[in-house]
């Protein structure tokens, strides 16, 4: 049988490890936006400033990763958008800006950003063009801070009437 004494000092030990151990941080869902809203500022900076590498690296580039624009899978591997973008930005300079933001915290570490966007595709003195519409992406907390996980882009055009 376990002495009082033993039993107390299990207990102790017991107590002040768990006092010690690295408690996390409580859900709250204003951080979270606050975090994502900051995020999407600075992937469209890094973008936006030809930063292909920076901005890549707001995505997950492991299996999970998906991105599906007008009806379909386009991208099934960050291998396979990585590739896209760049022959995109080898194509013409882009810049995208991102309006009506609205975050959905889901959790601590995961989110779904809702935004506008429209992109400009070379100078308007080089004939160039730009598109727009909404995405909408999946976005989880990772070490190195919020990413990418899947999106959906669907660009703008006009509904026929029914």
């Amino acid at each position: 049988m376990m002495s009082f004494r033993r039993y107390a000092s299990l207990f102790l030990l017991t107590v002040l490890l768990s006092a010690c151990s690295e408690q996390e941080a409580p859900f709250d869902p204003e951080v979270v936006s606050s975090d994502v809203l900051a995020m999407l500022s600075e992937y469209a900076s890094a973008a936006n400033s030809g930063d292909l590498d920076a901005a890549l690296g707001f995505y997950v580039q492991d299996s999970r990763f998906r991105w599906a624009e007008d009806g379909a899978i386009r991208y099934s591997s960050f291998a396979d958008l990585e590739a896209a973008i760049r022959r995109f930005a080898d194509y013409a300079d882009f810049s995208t800006e991102y309006s009506d933001s609205y975050v959905n915290a889901l959790t601590r570490d995961h989110a779904q950003l809702f935004t506008s966007f429209k992109t400009m595709v070379g100078g308007a003195d080089a004939g160039g063009f730009s598109f727009s519409g909404v995405v909408t992406m999946n976005l989880v907390r990772t070490e190195t801070g919020w990413k990418i996980m899947a999106g959906h882009t669907s660009t703008a055009r006009e509904r026929p009437s029914y």
